[in-house]
């Protein structure tokens, strides 16, 4: 689980840093870099979570695997929406340049 918030984190950083990029058009750059990065984050994030429900399919507890299986796909999502949010600020940033 702490991988899945490591790279929540990540993204949430690159996304504040896309934002605060924003306020200075000249900076597509490093909106582009931030997009990169996010992307990234979240196809790691889709390996972690084939990872952790191929490991929980190993035991034998099924209220473990449909708990943990939930938890595990909201991460996933939290990286998606951020990844959603950095494809958001490319598209702003591309007509407002």
């Amino acid at each position: 689980m702490k991988e899945f918030v490591h790279l929540i984190r990540d993204s949430v950083i690159q996304l504040e840093i896309g934002v605060k990029n924003m306020r200075t058009p000249h900076v597509n750059a490093d909106i582009g870099s931030c997009f990169i990065e996010v992307n990234r984050l979240e196809n790691l994030a889709d390996d972690l979570l084939s990872r952790a429900i191929h490991s929980l399919f190993e035991g034998n507890d099924a209220i473990k695997i449909i708990k943990y299986k939930d938890i595990y796909e909201c991460f996933e999502i939290s990286t998606d929406k951020c990844e959603d949010v950095v494809i958001i600020l490319s598209d702003i940033s591309i007509r407002c340049a």
